[in-house]
Parts: structure tokens; C-alpha cells; sequence
């Protein structure tokens, strides 16, 4: 390996990381470095937490945390190749060895993943280190923090390197996203809405969880060993245990990366591409799988909308299986249940206003508009496409909800067509006021699909529009003391009134480039 080729390219590898963080995306630098403080002070509380409760812990959670948070982190960056086209078209014509090129981007992931470091591990490790009152010690600590990523990151590598391979799936992008967010859902809920159980589970289930990560990633007991004891011994093992394991990794890397997998990557879907064969569709059919398509290919848009209602719902249908008295009772709320069997029409209508899809529909098109302004298409249709895809994405969770709901508050047959009615009819009211709110503030002109799904707080303000009726209906309920069944007549006509008046002004919105 020749030093000089590998350290031209880890400086390009470097001013690549550096120019991704250059003014077009300042926000999201911004938003890093704030979620970045927001951890590090979470885990200053969470140290200061366990070494009063159980400072044998420390190691071994915030270890843990850091492992997995690292190895999702490089399997998202190499699930289908660590290098784009254009660094294949770049590299491979120059005369660079496989090992300069592997290292240099092993480096780069290195460097990316001390952050996750220094903001999860390195003050639980350094704390505890300071506790010994041993300076030599203290050193060895940070040398050992330094060493950390580097295992996590090779073995995520060469796990995404056979998978990649093997199995192709084109949305995992989205998959991630979504299963990030019904993690995040669920903790919130354990935390807040099931403290109960949360609490006292919580100890047994981190035990557990902690025996079954120190049996595949051995090296953590030397590691845990070493803080908790101020072991050097154990310390010095944890590094050349760690030092074997990278080396015999990354030789496998450097000697099959490219064969196995990413050489032919570039051309890999031309070539394995199945011939497809058009079927003829109806064109409102065609527009509508066509906005699918376009709605499920981004993340953002994704989590931005349907992810969390849709995680909400699943989580109340599992949870009216648990019965009155012992959801009342692990919530700590007393009358949770009797609030939902009352507000069961709000609540779902709620889930209808989070998950509408059209406030930014027409402008994530983007430079693409034209495509659809140069066929022989209304403009009613595109935007009855639009409004489609909000609606029948949430119609089958909400169906689901309101059925299960219904039938667990033993409601009756009517109340169970109210609870499907009223809010698949919210459903079509928010997605038309989502859209007549973007045809107002419409923008094509984007270089970053997130500027106009997640930037432009469009999400936020149509929300608050749609909860004004919600509040509107809460408090009529509360004043006439009027059941479900008279309420959701009330709502339906009303909001079925109130779709035909908004259908009539978007009609009026002329499309143009």
C-alpha cells in the first residue's frame, strides 16, 4: 500500500464529507449538531443515573447503543455500494490499488462514526475512568474509545456486502425510516403511556438484552472488565482482540469487495433487469399508481406523513386486547379507556389529518411537471390522483381501527359504519385542503426534494387548519352531549359539504410550469 496515493485519497474522502456540509445543506448541519448536544446531555443524565443505581451497567448499556447505532449508520451508507457511479467512473481508470481505495473509505466511515462516539460513549467511559483516580488509566480509556468503532463498522460492512448481493430491496430506504419511526413511537408510548410496565421491566429486559450482546460481540466483556475494574490487562486485550478481528476483516474486503459484488454494480440493473411487459390501464389507474410510486420513493414523504399515524393505530388495536382494567392499569391513567370509547370518531379522525399526503404533492414533482402538463390530460384528473393517494393509503388502517375499536367497546353496527365513514371522509377533506394549500405556495423549482416536503413547514400549517374542525367537533360533543352516531352524522354532512366547496376551488387553480 503506497502512503502517498492512500493519503490523496482520504483527503478527497475528507472534502467530500466536508463538502456535503456546505451552505445547500446548512440546515441539516445545523439539526445534526442540535441532535448531537441533545444525546450527549441525555447521556451525561443517563451516566449519572446508573452509576448511582448500578454503575456495572454503564459499560455494557451505552456500549451497546453505541454498537448498534454505528453498524445501522454504515449499513445504510454500504448497503449497494460504498462507492457512487461517479467515484467508479473517477477511480478505476486510475492506476490505485484495491487496498488504497477500501482504507481510504474505511477511514472516512471511521472518522464519521467517532461522532456517534463522542456523543454516546465517550462521557459514561471518561467519567467512570476519572472515578479510578488513575491518570495512566484515564489514556488507556480514551485509546479504547478510539478503537471502539472500528470493529462495528467491519463486520456491518461485510454483512451488508452479502446481503447487498444476494438481496436487492428497492425501497430500504423507506423500510429504515419507517421502522426508525415505529421505534421511536413505541419507546414514547412505553415511556409516558405504559410507565408502568416500562419501569418495572425495564432492568430484566436490559440484563437480557446485554447477556445476548456480549455473546456475539465477545470483545465487550474485556471492555466492560477493563472500566469497571481499571484493568490495563483487559484493557490491552479489548484493543488487540479488536486490532485481529479489523485486520482479518478488512483483508476479506480488500481481496472481495469489488469481485464479489460492486464491480459489476453499476450495470447490474441493466443487466439483470427482467424484460417487463406493459398492460394497458385506465388513465385515472395509471395516474394513480404513477403518484404511488412517486409518494413511496421518497423517505422523507414517507415518515413525514403515514409512518406515524399508521404506527399509532397498530399500537391501539394491540392494545384494546389487553382489556379495560389492565390498560387503565399500565397506562396509570384511570379512564383511558372511557375517553377513547367516547372520542373513538375524533381519535380516528385525528390519525386521518396526520397521515394526509397532498401538501406537497403538486410541488414534489419538481422540473417533472412537464410531463404531465404535455399530455392530453384535465387537470381534474391530476388532481383527483393526488387526493386518491392520500385516501386509500390510510383507508385500510383506519377501517381496521375503527372495526376493532368499535367491536372492542361492543359500540353496535351503526356507530361501527359512523367510525369507517366520518373518517375516510376527514381523510379526503384533509388531503384536499393539503393540496389547494400547495397549488397556493406551489414551488418546482428544488434542487432537494426535502425543501419542499420537510423545509417548508407546509405539513405543520395544514395540520393546524384541519384541527380546528377537530376542535370545533370536541367541543360541540362536549356542550349538546351528543353520541357518536349523531355527531358523525353531523360531521359527515358537514364535511361532505365542505369537500364539494373545496373541490370547486381547486378546479378554479390553473397548472403551469
Amino acid at each position: 500500500m503506497r502512503i502517498d496515493k492512500l493519503k490523496l485519497l482520504l483527503s478527497i474522502e475528507i472534502k467530500k464529507y466536508a463538502n456535503s456540509n456546505k451552505s445547500k445543506n446548512s440546515f441539516a448541519s445545523v439539526a445534526m449538531l442540535f441532535v448531537g448536544i441533545f444525546v450527549f446531555i441525555y447521556s451525561i443524565a443517563g451516566t449519572v443515573f446508573l452509576y448511582n443505581y448500578d454503575k456495572n451497567l454503564i459499560p455494557g448499556v451505552f456500549g451497546l447503543i453505541s454498537v448498534v447505532i454505528i453498524v445501522f449508520s454504515v449499513a445504510t451508507t454500504g448497503y449497494l455500494s460504498l462507492f457512487s457511479e461517479k467515484e467508479y467512473n473517477i477511480l478505476f481508470p486510475l492506476p490505485l490499488k484495491d487496498s488504497e481505495v477500501i482504507t481510504s473509505k474505511l477511514i472516512g466511515l471511521y472518522i464519521s462514526s467517532l461522532f456517534y462516539i463522542l456523543v454516546i460513549l465517550s462521557f459514561p467511559i471518561c467519567y467512570m475512568a476519572i472515578k479510578s483516580e488513575t491518570p495512566a488509566f484515564i489514556l488507556i480509556a480514551i485509546i479504547m474509545l478510539l478503537v471502539f468503532p472500528a470493529i462495528p463498522i467491519v463486520v456491518s460492512l461485510l454483512v451488508t456486502m452479502f446481503l447487498s448481493k444476494h438481496f436487492t430491496f428497492k425501497y430500504k430506504k423507506q423500510l429504515g425510516s419507517i421502522l426508525g419511526i415505529v421505534l421511536v413511537v413505541i419507546f414514547y408510548l412505553l415511556i409516558y403511556v405504559f410507565q408502568k410496565l416500562f419501569y418495572n421491566n425495564l432492568e430484566s429486559v436490559v440484563l437480557n438484552i446485554k447477556s445476548i450482546f456480549e455473546v456475539i460481540y465477545f470483545p465487550i466483556i474485556f471492555f466492560e472488565k477493563a472500566i469497571l475494574t481499571n484493568n490495563i490487562l483487559n484493557a490491552l486485550l479489548f484493543i488487540i482482540i479488536s486490532g485481529f478481528i479489523v485486520i482479518a476483516a478488512f483483508i476479506y474486503i480488500e481481496k472481495n469487495y469489488f469481485t464479489l459484488y460492486n464491480r459489476a454494480n453499476t450495470k447490474s440493473n441493466n443487466k439483470n433487469k427482467v424484460k417487463e411487459t406493459f398492460k394497458k390501464h385506465s388513465l385515472q389507474s395509471a395516474l394513480q399508481k404513477k403518484e404511488l410510486k412517486l409518494f413511496f420513493s421518497n423517505s422523507t414523504y414517507i415518515s413525514n406523513t403515514i409512518a406515524i399515524p399508521i404506527t399509532m393505530i397498530v399500537i391501539v388495536i394491540f392494545s384494546s386486547f389487553l382489556g379495560d382494567e389492565s390498560l387503565n392499569n399500565l397506562s396509570g391513567i384511570t379512564n383511558l379507556t372511557e375517553t377513547i370509547n367516547s372520542y373513538t370518531l375524533i381519535l380516528l379522525c385525528m390519525f386521518s389529518v396526520m397521515a394526509q399526503t397532498a401538501y406537497c404533492s403538486m410541488s414534489i414533482e419538481g422540473n417533472n411537471i412537464w410531463i404531465p402538463l404535455s399530455l392530453p390530460i384535465k387537470k381534474e384528473q391530476i388532481f383527483l390522483s393526488k387526493v386518491r393517494v392520500g385516501v386509500s393509503i390510510m383507508s385500510v388502517p383506519l377501517i381496521i381501527g375503527a372495526i376493532v375499536l368499535t367491536l372492542h367497546f361492543k359500540q353496535g353496527f351503526i356507530p361501527l359504519i359512523i367510525n369507517i365513514a366520518v373518517p375516510i371522509n376527514y381523510s379526503i377533506f384533509s388531503n384536499l385542503v393539503g393540496l389547494l394549500y400547495d397549488l397556493k405556495t406551489v414551488n418546482y423549482n428544488w434542487t432537494n426534494s426535502n425543501e419542499v416536503v420537510k423545509q417548508r413547514f407546509s405539513m405543520i400549517v395544514v395540520m393546524l387548519v384541519l384541527i380546528i374542525p377537530l376542535l370545533i367537533i370536541f367541543v360541540i360533543k362536549s356542550k349538546l352531549l351528543l353520541d357518536n352516531v349523531q355527531l358523525g352524522i353531523i360531521t359527515f354532512v358537514s364535511i361532505s359539504i365542505i369537500n364539494f366547496i373545496l373541490w370547486k376551488l381547486i378546479l378554479k387553480k390553473d397548472l403551469y410550469m
